[in-house]
């Protein structure tokens, strides 16, 4: 979970509205967990040692009334503490309530404040507890920068098919935040180019909006089909222009007794004019199999590659994939480990890469309370 540089500024003022909202209810909710983990990379001492992951996040939710709820988070990691996911909902209307033969929409509601951006499914998996891995794919831990958590307005209306006439099984989000998580590809994922390419920082997009949604089918029972669209205006101003930057996604999730399969694929565009105009496109496929109450499997292929053009001098076709294995096991209910080994492969060699990205081995232990 990350938030953009300069949306520090709100915390304050949603952190306050989000307390003030809860203060009003007696009965307030607590959850939360605590990650640890072990990382090859950062191994530099040769010794087997867990250590912070995510930190310890903990949750504060209360009901103000049947159709309103207001949820903090607080995160702990990097030495300090910070804010995450901390909104209002108002669920106008909620699932089996007030129900109509053949109505489109059977639940519906409006969150604002901080929130996962769902952009795709891969929102559904940021929290260390949902994760079957230990590790997030390229769209999420190069992509969006580990997470895409931002300020504004969340829409979500969605229809589970309770009636024989339905229309379709379906979800739809639209959302409008304070600006586009993105991540510079040669920079944070790559490394540095030997021909010293400058790169754009991501402080220069501090100041904009975004618009955008994603609506998801059930085909059938256990396979669902999504697309998501997301475009980013800012005031960088940056060479004398304001940037414009777009992102897309095809998703897709197949479930059939254990066995679990999801998959997206996404594109970043923008044009930068301190620097290249850029293309960044990523996929990954992932499975899961329960083996057991307790032991889950799982593998991954996780593929990137970045388009860059010059001044118009051509394109420069740079990527990175990786194959993954690993396993997740309950000890019990509240507490599971998660085991990975990750192989990667860079597909042209004109990078310096650092050690963090060779291959290697991860293991985390997660605890719920």
């Amino acid at each position: 979970m990350k938030t953009r540089p300069g949306a520090q500024r709100w915390s304050f003022a949603s952190a306050l509205i989000v307390s003030c909202a809860m203060a009003a209810s007696a009965a307030v909710e607590i959850a939360g967990f605590m990650d640890y983990r072990y990382d090859d990379a950062e191994n530099t001492e040769g010794q087997f040692q867990f250590r912070p992951g995510n930190g310890v996040e903990l949750s504060l939710s209360s009901e103000l009334s049947p159709h309103v709820t207001a949820q903090a988070t607080i995160v702990s990691g990097g030495g300090g503490f910070t804010l995450g996911p901390s909104f209002v909902d108002w669920n106008i209307k909620a699932a089996g309530e007030h129900d109509v033969h053949g109505a489109m929409v059977d639940h519906s509601g409006i969150q604002a404040g901080l929130f996962d951006v769902p952009f795709g499914i891969e929102s559904r998996y940021y929290s260390s507890v949902d994760r079957p891995t230990v590790s997030a794919p390229f769209l999420t831990a190069r992509l969006l920068g580990g997470g895409w958590t931002d300020y504004g307005f969340h829409a979500y209306f969605s229809n589970q098919c309770g009636e024989e006439e339905c229309p379709g099984p379906f979800t739809l989000d639209l959302y409008g935040v304070t600006g586009l998580q993105w991540n510079d590809g040669a920079d944070a994922i790559l490394g540095t180019l030997d021909d010293g390419l400058v790169t754009v920082p991501l402080t220069a997009f501090s100041n904009g909006r975004t618009l955008g949604g994603r609506f998801g089918f059930s085909v059938t029972d256990g396979l669902e089909l999504g697309g998501s669209y997301a475009r980013g205006d800012y005031h960088a101003n940056i060479g004398g222009m304001d940037p414009g930057m777009t992102l897309t996604g095809l998703d897709v999730t197949l479930s059939h007794g254990a066995l679990a399969v999801r998959g997206e694929y996404a594109t970043f565009s923008g044009e930068i004019p301190a620097g290249p105009d850029r293309e960044i496109k990523t996929w990954y496929i992932e499975a899961t199999y329960e083996w057991t109450d307790r032991l889950t499997p799982v593998i991954r292929y996780d593929e990137i590659m970045f388009e860059f053009d010059r001044d118009g001098d051509g394109l420069r076709n740079d990527g990175l994939k990786a194959w993954l294995g690993g396993i997740k096991y309950a000890l019990t209910d509240n507490l599971a480990l998660r085991a990975e080994y990750q192989i990667y492969h860079y597909q042209k060699p004109g990078f310096q890469v650092s050690s963090a990205r060779d291959h290697g081995f991860r293991a985390s232990a997660v605890a719920e309370f």
